[in-house]
């Protein structure tokens, strides 16, 4: 929410913000990413290409549909929406994207996957767009992108009740773990 000390910039209420710092603690880059809303970051891994992939919550509304850098899906979806974006070594912006559909989807964490994708683990409210079998109120919801941004599949997991995954890991055999409540 700051827009002095070590944060250079705040475009809203809400900023998803990444700093970098050294070994001793040592500020070395910070950026921020956001609209006029209450966006923001939940989980920020290292990526094989050395460069870095961060998600979170973009505040849609708020935004007016802006975050997205891709064509194929430039549509205002609603509330708020799960919100990707890979940066480079430095945290300046290869691109961004957003996924969900008209209530509040939020993505919690990541996961780099073998074939260089990733699996993007969160909660969906919505019951549209992106989303294509919900199980109710909240789901666990679950979706694969290729390194470019490309929707490859997405998962609901839940019940008639609130359902949120907050943490993803990739088990010895090769598959993964979801882990919320």
């Amino acid at each position: 929410m700051s827009s002095d000390g070590d944060a250079s910039v705040n475009a809203g209420i809400q900023d998803k913000w990444i700093i970098k710092v050294d070994s001793s603690g040592n500020v070395l880059w910070e950026k921020s990413y956001g609209f006029s809303g209450s966006d923001q970051a939940y989980s920020v891994i290292a990526t094989s290409d050395n460069g870095l992939f961060m998600v979170g919550f973009l505040d849609i509304t708020a935004s007016g549909g802006a975050g997205n850098d891709f064509s194929g899906n430039t549509s205002q979806h609603g509330v708020g929406e799960f919100w990707a974006h890979k940066l480079d070594a430095n945290g300046n912006l290869e691109w961004r994207r957003y996924f969900g559909g008209t209530n509040n989807d939020r993505a919690y964490d990541v996961i780099e996957t073998l074939d260089n994708g990733y699996i993007i683990a969160g909660a969906a409210e919505s019951l549209d767009f992106d989303i294509s079998s919900p199980n109710g109120s909240y789901d666990f919801w679950v979706i694969k992108v290729n390194n470019q941004g490309g929707l490859v599949w997405e998962k609901s997991f839940g019940g008639s009740e609130i359902d949120i995954a907050y943490s993803i890991t990739r088990t010895t055999d090769g598959n993964y773990v979801i882990a919320g409540d």
